[in-house]
């Protein structure tokens, strides 16, 4: 059994539940003044058992008076209101990273506005400056969600949200470090293990977004394309419509990044299963939406990451590591147009043996599961691919997503999906794959995209993404189901467990159902 577990800690936040909005005042003759403003934090320390993350308020606020050091593999939960007494003022929260010798790792700070809610300092921005920070001493990856002004206009949270969690300095090699600490997993099937993934793992850089974002702003035919295509969405579209290629540009940002960090940080973290997406640019009226003829991983019609340059980050990853196998799968899940966009499985294949020449690695495929990890690192059989649609190394998954569950802004339906999944899969079914995270843009209103739209455009933040709000409200539910729950699945079928914005926690909780799960090794 896992040690992670949770804290609801001081206001007794529960997992994955929404504080109410901070506290409010009308204005005579309408209006508001935002009497405090709200921030919720979230600390994990898992496996490093010498450092610690501490918040340090700023002293000028008597709301934030006390540091706090998450005890070593608990979730710790912290609420603050910073009081704005009803007159200009701000409040600092420091973060540290230190090691028990007192070297400083890791030490980002950013300043809330009370009065007005908004957020300044050096995490305003997912894509540049809210990724994992690696070293010698261990890693810290984390994130800051920027609320905006957050006046309870919206039917999500309007509090700030800032995660920290910590990982130790095995996770880049956990799988061989496993190994080498318990030699009889070793000759266990490779299905034994569990699998920490990235959800839409191309969706990682914005930099075929500005290219879309500069093709298309201004465009008054794809623009009204676009308004039927996104449907709820299309009230966003509109609003845009009129702004700059920025706010275009940082509209699809938050609406479709799913990951902050590179390839190699997510590996270093210990992600070993990456769902991607590859596909042709999308063709709208005519008009190719990004330019670029090759593959890139799409989110309906957003493009990412370059398919190659996954392929290669990877490979060259796996030769530095070489106690460590990498799942992926390729698929066309939510392709606006799969017809056209979806290559075909001679392209896939070109690019896969393209990447793996000369470098020792050998592809493999859903049958090589029952293989046992040790014969797959002698035969260098290090890429598996565990795909749906593709044509080629298929393996259909039981999987715990639908619309409805997932559609949500607190974390009750999804806990309920996760324990709804078999712990066997059920015939015809390869592997279990168990989705952390909330699809936070299906929960929304198109009233409430008009508003969302206008506050991403007036804040000027590269921080205001849906999924990045629910991010550690869903892990602070969903982490602790999945700790206690999967080292009892099935081990002659891969498991996955599945979230955005990877981090060093999930490979932690994996690693462990990894243990546990060799208990029931027939």
């Amino acid at each position: 059994m896992s040690s992670l577990k949770n804290i609801e800690d001081l206001t007794d936040l529960g997992p994955g539940v929404f504080l109410p909005p901070a506290e409010i005042l009308q204005r005579p003759g309408g209006g508001k003044i935002m009497l405090s403003k709200g921030v919720n934090l979230f600390l994990c320390n898992v496996g490093l058992e010498n450092e610690m993350i501490v918040y340090e308020p700023d002293d000028s606020s008597d709301t934030l008076t006390s540091p706090i050091q998450p005890s070593p593999t608990y979730t710790t939960t912290k609420h603050y209101e910073i009081d704005s007494d009803y007159i200009w003022h701000t409040g600092k929260v420091q973060l540290l990273g230190k090691t028990s010798s007192g070297v400083t790792i890791f030490q980002h700070s950013f300043e809330v506005d009370a009065f007005t809610g908004g957020i300044s300092g050096s995490m305003d921005n997912m894509l540049e400056n809210q990724q994992l920070v690696f070293d010698s001493n261990g890693q810290i990856s984390y994130g800051l969600y920027n609320s905006g002004p957050g006046y309870g206009d919206l039917a999500y949270t309007s509090h700030h949200q800032c995660y920290a969690y910590s990982g130790d300095l095995t996770r880049p090699d956990w799988m061989k470090t496993t190994v080498r600490d318990n030699p009889d997993l070793g000759n266990m099937p490779f299905s034994v293990f569990v699998l920490p993934g990235a959800h839409d793992s191309g969706m990682n850089t914005d930099t075929n977004i500005a290219k879309m974002a500069n093709n298309i702003a201004g465009n008054p035919v794809v623009i009204a394309a676009l308004l039927a295509i996104f449907n709820v969405l299309g009230a966003v579209v509109a609003t845009i419509a009129a702004f700059s290629v920025a706010s275009l540009r940082r509209v699809f940002v938050d609406l479709a990044v799913t990951q902050k960090d590179h390839f190699a940080s997510m590996l270093n973290m210990g992600t070993r299963y990456f769902d991607f997406r590859p596909g042709h640019n999308a063709v709208v009226k005519g008009i190719q939406l990004a330019p670029g003829d090759g593959l890139y991983h799409q989110h309906l019609l957003i493009p990412g990451a370059a398919f190659t340059d996954f392929l290669s980050n990877v490979v060259d990853w796996l030769k530095e590591h070489d106690g460590e196998i990498v799942v992926v799968n390729l698929n066309f899940a939510g392709f606006y147009d799969k017809s056209a966009m979806a290559p075909s499985a001679d392209d896939l294949q070109a690019a896969i043996d393209e990447a793996l020449e000369d470098s020792g690695i050998v592809a493999g495929s859903i049958a090589d599961s029952g293989t046992s990890y040790n014969d797959l690192i002698a035969a260098g059989k290090r890429l598996l691919f565990f795909n749906q649609g593709t044509g080629f190394a298929e393996a259909a998954k039981s999987d715990s997503y639908s619309d409805s569950a997932y559609g949500t802004l607190t974390s009750d339906s999804i806990v309920s999906a996760l324990k709804a999944m078999p712990q066997t899969p059920p015939s015809g079914k390869k592997y279990t794959v168990l989705q952390l995270q909330a699809t936070a843009t299906n929960a929304l209103s198109n009233t409430d995209w008009v508003t969302y739209a206008g506050k991403l455009i007036a804040s000027g933040s590269n921080a205001c993404s849906p999924l990045l709000m629910t991010k550690a409200h869903m892990d602070n539910a969903t982490y602790a189901w999945a700790a206690e729950a999967v080292g009892a699945f099935d081990s002659a079928y891969p498991v996955v467990l599945l979230n955005d914005f990877v981090d060093p926690a999930l490979s932690r909780i994996a690693q462990a159902a990894t243990l546990e799960r060799t208990t029931h090794v027939a």
